[in-house]
């Protein structure tokens, strides 16, 4: 189930890593992996949540430059705010 995003570029690209799903048309589909912290505990470990949001890279923004399959999201940070302005950053899981 899609859902429009309510967590802010920053939050995101903190210590996240984004990984490239698929390509197709010309855009790069990249998901990042968000941790939630909760208040629930299992004995003595707390028990995180994990939201994958996912965004879009257009070919041409890369031209001749490289683009990895996986890299940190910090280096994708202008196509996550794009797409946050845009309301394309969608939650995924």
């Amino acid at each position: 189930m899609e859902q429009k995003s309510n967590i802010t570029p920053k939050e995101l690209v903190k210590g996240g890593i984004a990984e490239m799903q698929h390509y197709r048309q010309g855009v790069f589909y990249f998901n990042v992996t968000h941790t939630v912290p909760t208040d629930r505990w299992i004995g003595d470990m707390r028990v995180d949540e994990y939201h994958t949001y996912q965004f879009t890279v257009p070919v041409e923004d890369i031209d001749n430059g490289t683009i990895n399959c996986r890299c940190r999201a910090m280096e994708l940070l202008k196509w996550i705010r794009q797409a946050h302005e845009n309301e394309t950053l969608i939650r995924i899981k």
